[in-house]
């Protein structure tokens, strides 16, 4: 091997900018047996590093850039030395992390401050600001995400939920947007993942996977050979949900390939979406259940409840049109968004005519009770209840198990409740093999004649065990309440407990705008001096605010009791300055009532 004189940044001109203090790195010229240039490097805080670097090419940014394979971490990776077109050098890691240069935890990363020996002496001042370089600055090239390898995608992808891996393929072909350009919005799409041209001057657009969509998109084994058979955004932040378009969510279907393998499909916070994203969905054979009550799975939600939601019949039942009208269409149940039903949205026919020609459609017509084996569509329609709030939510079907039952069809059980009941809180179909189904106490209670079937279906609430969470369940008995009863569960603000009315006694901050409230336990307590108190002289009830408040407004014709109350806490520093006030007056008044006693 011969060596190469040429001047090269001396040793102290190298910095580690990767957060370890190791010594900086000696780099010589070298030349192989071949005559081709080599760089050799010693010294490194990382030995794996060091060695003998291979000359491999450049760029328009990069002069000369010579790399090593070694083995970190267990794994084969590249490192590799670069030379700017002002001299500055650095190293780096190829391949070892989500990002090529985002490796301080794994590898040191050397740049060079001092290139005032470097061939060009005029790259000194552009070699200054190098010095001050950070991880997320190097040039594109070495940045990119899609110049990982599969390895090190396939670790990525482990650590997000389904649905974002999908929109990451997304991402990192083009922006959501752009998909619009392949008519996704008027044909069913294939599996379209990268677009180029195939010329310069060609309108022509070419279709092919990339090899990172790919790797983010193919299943890792066998156990994800169903991979992209369901989405659910639940999986999701809720903020994330909440910022999704139409163009997002079309062309992550669009990506999966969708119309031929999505089953099933919920879309809870989705609330920026009119419903052209379906459109990949348009004539599937496939799909199974489609939930576009734009809610979480179980729980109250005022969301899906509040009428601001962009979901649109006219852009939604075109493509369930498409879906029903195929001869072996697999749709078994759909869940609509609750603002369609007539109280918030006036129905133009459409809506009506499409539930119709769902019920009458061959799949419907042939379901059979799984208890009786009975055709359930001989008592009521699927889509009909006599409840304006149920219009439109499918029953008969289990939302869980999508088993179907007949309207009347009981269990042995004691309690003799239906197979089927519908969950006051989370407006689902559940049967009681996938959900214990429990009545509401105060609509039991309420009603003083024999629980006979017509009673139980229209004048009792059911919640299923998933939802009885703590806002409408008592701590104490354990009875739930549906929201239509669920005044009569009282809170405590102190205490933070809550139950039932016959359970917990609380008092309320006579206030009209306040909402303090304290159980019994707490006020005898005299457990927190902000909660709300019973002033006994004047049989006033305040919060300690309100009752300031209340003083505030005269001092001197303030309740005494009320002023001995928020005394203390005035005297410890609340409202210094008030506190001798309100004692000062709350003693005249004593004296006072004294006086006259006598």
């Amino acid at each position: 091997m011969a060596m190469d004189n040429r001047s090269i940044p001396p040793t102290n001109g190298w910095s580690s900018i990767g957060g370890a203090n190791n010594p900086p790195p000696s780099i010589r010229w070298a030349k192989d047996d071949a005559d081709d240039e080599e760089l050799i490097l010693e010294g490194a805080g990382v030995c794996e590093i060091n060695g003998t670097y291979k000359r491999c090419g450049q760029n328009k940014d990069v002069i000369s850039k010579y790399v090593k394979q070694v083995e970190y971490l267990g794994r084969n990776v590249e490192v590799m030395i670069h030379c700017s077109k002002g001299q500055q050098w650095y190293i780096s890691m190829m391949s070892p992390a989500s990002s090529s240069m985002n490796i301080t935890n794994k590898i040191d990363f050397y740049a060079a401050e001092d290139t005032s020996t470097c061939e060009d002496s005029a790259a000194a001042a552009t070699a200054a600001e190098l010095s001050r370089l950070k991880i997320s600055s190097l040039t594109n090239e070495e940045i990119k995400i899609i110049d990982l390898p599969e390895w090190a995608i396939r670790e990525v992808i482990d650590y997000i939920p389904k649905t974002s891996r999908a929109l990451l393929a997304l991402s990192l072909t083009t922006d959501s947007a752009s998909w619009r350009d392949i008519h996704w919005n008027k044909s069913a799409p294939k599996s379209i993942l990268t677009w180029f041209k195939k010329g310069p001057t060609s309108r022509k657009k070419s279709m092919r996977p990339s090899a990172i969509t790919k790797a983010i998109l193919s299943p890792k084994n066998a156990d994800e050979e169903d991979l992209w058979e369901e989405i659910n955004f639940e999986d999701n932040e809720r903020s994330l949900c909440i910022r999704l378009i139409d163009d997002d969510i079309a062309g992550m279907l669009a990506c999966i390939n969708s119309v031929q393998k999505l089953k099933r499909m919920y879309l809870p916070y989705c609330i920026n979406i009119t419903g052209i994203a379906l459109e990949p969905l348009r004539g599937s054979a496939v799909l199974e259940r489609l939930d576009l009550s734009l809610r979480q799975n179980r729980g109250y939600d005022i969301i899906s409840r509040i009428p601001c939601q962009n979901i649109s019949q006219i852009q939604v039942l075109p493509i369930l049109y498409s879906i029903i009208g195929g001869q072996n269409h697999a749709l078994k149940h759909i869940q609509f968004p609750y603002r369609w039903n007539p109280d918030f949205e006036e129905d133009s026919g459409y809506f009506e005519r499409f539930l119709q020609q769902y019920n009458e459609s061959e799949h419907q017509q042939n379901i059979f009770c799984r208890n009786c084996n009975i055709d359930c569509n001989n008592s009521l329609s699927l889509f009909r209840d006599d409840k304006k709030d149920r219009v439109g939510i499918q029953k008969y079907t289990c939302y869980d198990c999508l088993n179907h039952y007949c309207y009347n069809c009981k269990d042995d059980r004691d309690d003799g409740f239906f197979y089927l009941s519908f969950c006051e809180l989370c407006d689902k179909w559940r049967c009681r093999d996938c959900q214990v189904m429990q009545p509401c106490s105060s609509c039991i209670n309420i009603i003083d004649v024999e629980l006979n079937d017509s009673h139980l279906r229209n004048d009792v609430g059911f919640i299923c065990n998933d939802c009885t969470d703590d806002s409408y369940k008592c701590k104490f008995c354990g009875d739930a309440f549906c929201p239509e009863c669920q005044y009569r569960i009282v809170w405590c603000t102190i205490c933070e407990n809550q139950g039932c009315d016959p359970c917990m006694d609380v008092v309320y901050c006579e206030h009209e705008d306040c909402e303090e409230s304290q159980c019994y336990s707490c006020r005898d307590s005299q457990r927190d001096e902000d909660g709300v108190s019973h002033c006994y002289s004047c049989d006033s009830i305040f919060c300690f605010k309100h009752r300031l408040e209340d003083c505030k407004e005269d001092w001197r014709i303030s309740c005494s009791g009320c002023l001995k109350m928020i005394a203390p806490k005035l005297a410890r520093g609340y409202e210094a300055n008030q506190a001798a006030v309100a004692l000062d007056i709350a003693q005249q008044q004593e004296e006072q009532e004294s006086e006259s006693t006598t």
